[in-house]
């Protein structure tokens, strides 16, 4: 018994501390453990949506991710949130806006893409999935939306050429099910991270 208080005391002080192997996927950062069995991540990229297509309704900024769950909690329409990052570091989400999944849960959706480009050597990076971001060094809120032109071009081949072709290019998003643009040349950075948005689902929806 008292190895297992240990274990729990130091999965809850997870912030602070290195995350032990056994507490790994107990819970996502910053989730309270009552939402443990009630919530799970369906992606942590901002690739998420609703099988109709239906955007989340957002309810306001200044949200914590236990404030958002929450809100969803005590909404029986509600299937599920979308939690936008907030810190550059990848840490515990503090203060975000809060966008509630109403009538169906949300899915991964997309395949978004960011990659860097060297102009010395002409090679791409890749950075991850996820819209590319870069570091304003203002932690907590220390990232910002990068300078974006948006093209319709519907292969990444093309989009590459693109940014080549642009001077001011240092990397690309590209988003194959985009029906807009598929292609953005990124020419302010430098990008350090990719966009991070999690999203959850209410696991007992709907409510029997």
């Amino acid at each position: 018994m008292a190895s297992i208080f240990v274990l729990l005391v130091v999965c809850a002080l997870s912030a602070l501390l290195p995350l032990p192997p056994l507490c790994v996927n107990a819970q996502a950062p910053g989730l309270d453990a009552r939402w443990k069995g009630k919530y799970e991540v369906v992606d942590e990229h901002g690739r998420c949506g609703s099988p109709s297509g239906t955007e989340a309704e957002f309810t306001g900024r200044g949200f914590a991710i236990n404030t958002c769950l929450s809100a969803c909690e005590a909404n029986p329409d509600c299937g599920g949130i979308y939690f936008p990052d907030v810190e550059a570091d990848g840490g515990p989400l503090i203060q975000s806006e809060c966008g509630l999944y109403m009538d169906e849960q949300p899915v991964v959706i997309g395949d978004v893409i960011c990659k860097s480009y060297d102009k010395k050597t002409g090679h791409f990076t890749w950075v991850s999935f996820g819209d590319c971001r870069k570091d304003k060094g203002v932690p907590p809120l220390s990232s910002v939306e990068l300078d974006l032109a948006s093209l319709k071009i519907n292969t990444e081949p093309t989009c590459q050429h693109t940014c080549r072709g642009n001077p001011e290019c240092v990397g690309i998003e590209y988003d194959p099910h985009n029906p807009v643009s598929q292609c953005e040349v990124i020419t302010d950075g430098p990008i350090t991270r990719a966009f991070l948005a999690r999203c959850y689902k209410k696991v007992d929806f709907p409510p029997s």
